[in-house]
């Protein structure tokens, strides 16, 4: 679900050093980060705050900068910089942060080795662990039925961690609430494209149907954005007569 301090730190994005090492407990700054300019006396042990170390560049004060080590991979960057979460809740980093599914599946790339040596898979994502534990267990991918899918979130969401999916509901409304997760959310890119690209010629096309008409404008350049609708209702009971306007 990418809650893990090293996802939270993939959607919050990487910070720069600098600010890693103001809150960071970190016991030796080297092991990750090289000097610039090499040699200035920084502490070695972070936290402190860069700024109170300037250094003499052009006879002027200037702040001596870090650099992530070339050697450093993104997973343990990640993991140092979730040292700074200990003065954090996690409400106020998930506020701040992305969504999972808007950073991409390597927003969990770093869990998958500890979790194939844990299940005996070789998956490197979520769908791939469902259809492999699916055929340890029932030799197939699994199957999904949702009879009563509503809206269609339960067999999306089963679609996107990669099980076969069976959605039904007696409702024809939901029916298209389903359709339109699957097809309309759930489209690729070029699907998707599709999509808007045959949405905006539809507009286009109803925009000069009701230009030929003219009933949004009046001939002189002004055309009607919003409309007021009125309906006069007799209640039976009470004597009188009540207007019911529609925005």
């Amino acid at each position: 679900m990418s809650m893990d301090d090293v996802s939270i730190s993939k959607r919050l994005g990487l910070p720069k050093a600098e600010v890693i090492v103001r809150t960071a407990k970190i016991p030796d700054i080297t092991a990750y980060f090289d000097i610039d300019p090499p040699g200035h006396p920084l502490p070695l042990t972070a936290p402190f705050d860069v700024r109170n170390f300037p250094h003499q560049k052009n006879g002027k004060d200037a702040t001596p900068r870090l650099k992530w080590r070339s050697d450093v991979g993104d997973t343990t960057k990640h993991q140092v910089a979730s040292l700074t979460f200990a003065y954090d809740t996690y409400r106020e980093l998930a506020s701040e942060a992305k969504r999972a599914e808007e950073v991409s599946e390597t927003v969990a790339s770093h869990i998958w080795a500890g979790v194939n040596a844990h299940l005996g898979t070789n998956a490197n994502s979520f769908a791939e662990l469902v259809e492999q534990l699916g055929v340890m267990r029932f030799g197939h991918r699994p199957t999904v039925s949702d009879t009563f899918s509503g809206s269609g979130q339960i067999p999306f969401a089963a679609a996107q961690l990669g099980c076969d999916v069976i959605a039904s509901d007696l409702n024809p409304v939901s029916c298209m609430l389903t359709w339109g997760a699957f097809n309309v959310v759930g489209a690729s890119d070029a699907q998707r494209k599709t999509l808007d690209d045959d949405q905006a010629a539809l507009v286009e096309r109803v925009k000069a149907d009701v230009d030929a008409l003219g009933v949004e404008t009046d001939g002189e350049g002004w055309r009607g954005k919003v409309y007021l609708y009125c309906l006069e209702v007799t209640c039976p009971r009470l004597v009188g007569r009540f207007l019911c306007f529609l925005l």
